[in-house]
């Protein structure tokens, strides 16, 4: 199961695995900045885990009664989960309630697969920034915690002139943005955006699906990483006013 992706660009998953032997209940839980921020296990069973699964797929998200709390994933969508995880704790990218010792099994080092939202049909139109704001739990995944402290700082600072361009150049907020995409890192944002566009075609809502894999057209990373700023500008310009 997949849980709606949300704010720090968290994206939760939970499966079964068989681990020595005996049946358990995985949880992964990605985030910025942690990368891999919890990975943890427990025994279990399938008459147990059955009707835990189907109350949680029938449960609303916490943040957004309009989100379930939790969808279906496919098999592809949880062998490139395992490859996730395997990525993170090869970059180290772990977190301290990570189990390290399932971290290593689970993350065992394979061919990246590919992620099922790139063989998604597509049956929606993109939309802008502002469109997608209107339901705000479409972009949250795009609000962060430590660099909105920062951002909204100079956003209140600035007030209506942090949107100001001079001579075709981007504003200074705009170059705030830029500089906090870059830090975020395009790999990990071009993960979001598939895990989004795969969550969202799951749950019927395919023009947010389009706009996510849109993002993801460009092929030149400089270019696609300047469109995916642009974009993130806009969904906090929209939050900030």
């Amino acid at each position: 199961m997949m849980g709606a992706p949300g704010p720090d660009a968290r994206r939760v998953y939970t499966f079964t695995m068989p681990l020595d032997g005996h049946l358990h209940v995985v949880e992964a839980y990605f985030c910025v900045p942690e990368g891999l921020f919890r990975l943890q296990s427990s025994p279990t069973s399938p008459t147990q885990y059955d009707p835990w699964a189907r109350q949680m797929m029938a449960s609303r998200d916490e943040e957004s009664l309009s989100l379930p709390q939790r969808v279906r994933i496919s098999d592809a969508m949880l062998k490139r989960k395992l490859w996730e995880i395997g990525e993170q704790v090869l970059r180290g990218k772990v977190g301290s309630e990570v189990d390290a010792e399932l971290a290593q099994r689970l993350g065992q080092r394979v061919m990246q697969p590919i992620h099922p939202a790139r063989e998604l049909r597509l049956r929606g139109k993109g939309l802008s920034a502002l469109e997608m704001s209107r339901s705000k739990h479409r972009v949250r995944a795009f609000l962060h915690t430590t660099p909105q402290l920062e951002l909204k700082q100079k956003w209140l600072e600035r007030g209506d002139s942090a949107l100001i361009k001079s001579e075709g150049q981007t504003s200074a907020f705009g170059l705030a943005v830029q500089e906090w995409i870059g830090q975020w890192g395009l790999a990990a944002i071009d993960e979001l955006l598939l895990d989004s566009a795969w969550f969202y075609d799951a749950i019927g809502d395919y023009e947010a699906a389009a706009t996510f894999l849109g993002l993801l057209e460009v092929a030149d990373p400089l270019a696609r990483e300047a469109g995916i700023a642009d974009f993130a500008t806009q969904v906090l310009v929209t939050e900030y006013s």
